[in-house]
């Protein structure tokens, strides 16, 4: 944006209503320190607990708890409360906010218009006003955009080495041993028909495993088509062949 960075800032809408309080901060599998996060240690717990899942798998019509899963966006904190600086090096960038938001909704796709929207701040807060992203389409989305945030190019990829898509869960997860290796003595991989092969094949770079240990040894199927997963996300849970994460399909259907 031209001009003073307090002047560029004045332009853009104040938060929508819905949003105020809402934590915006996009939670990977574990944080920078290698510890998992609060969210993650919560739902490793209800993983170890057989009870819990039994519930969570024969009560599909009880109201779901509040999802510890956040959108996949920029914090607020970041997003909002700091000045964009003058853009002085592209004329693009200097276009009047109300421009680049028709801009941001012609591209209408919308796992393009969040991969555009984590490009610069700019566009970061044209997407965050009301209505300006197309509908979310659910796997579609979720998984075109996972592709784009993983893909080789000669640019450093937006993850890093060390995470990877788990395809059953929908969550990159790491891939450093030091991380698990505590998860790995948990009760449940003390199991006879524990298939230590498909485990270990996840921090395998050559052969990738594409199911997390947890999801591996909890059974849970890795999806890699949208017919697959909505086939088994319109089943019974009792119905189905093999078991779905619990939680993957509030996880598909948001941004």
């Amino acid at each position: 944006m031209s001009g003073h960075p307090a002047a560029a800032a004045a332009n853009w809408p104040s938060s929508p209503p819905s949003w105020t309080n809402v934590d915006t901060t996009p939670h990977l599998a574990n944080s920078h320190d290698g510890q998992a996060s609060p969210q993650i240690r919560g739902g490793m717990r209800n993983a170890r607990n057989p009870g819990c899942r039994k519930n969570q798998e024969t009560l599909p019509d009880t109201p779901p708890q509040p999802d510890p899963y956040s959108p996949f966006f920029i914090p607020q904190n970041i997003l909002l409360d700091t000045p964009i600086s003058a853009q002085t090096t592209s004329k693009f960038l200097e276009l009047p906010a109300e421009i680049l938001t028709l801009i941001f909704k012609k591209v209408e796709v919308p796992y393009f218009q969040v991969s555009l929207a984590l490009t610069c701040k700019t566009f970061a807060r044209v997407a965050y006003q009301k209505n300006s992203m197309s509908p979310w389409r659910g796997y579609r989305d979720k998984d075109g955009l996972f592709r784009l945030l993983t893909r080789k190019t000669k640019c450093p990829p937006y993850m890093p080495d060390n995470f990877s898509l788990c395809r059953a869960c929908f969550r990159f997860r790491s891939r450093e041993m030091a991380y698990w290796e505590k998860e790995l003595k948990s009760p449940e991989f003390d199991s006879m028909k524990a298939n230590w092969y498909d485990i270990f094949s996840w921090f395998e770079p050559k052969y990738q495993q594409h199911r997390c240990p947890w999801c591996t040894i909890l059974g849970y199927t890795g999806y890699f088509r949208e017919g697959q997963y909505l086939a088994d996300k319109d089943l019974d849970p009792k119905a189905r062949n093999h078991p779905m994460c619990p939680d993957l399909s509030r996880r598909i259907e948001k941004p």
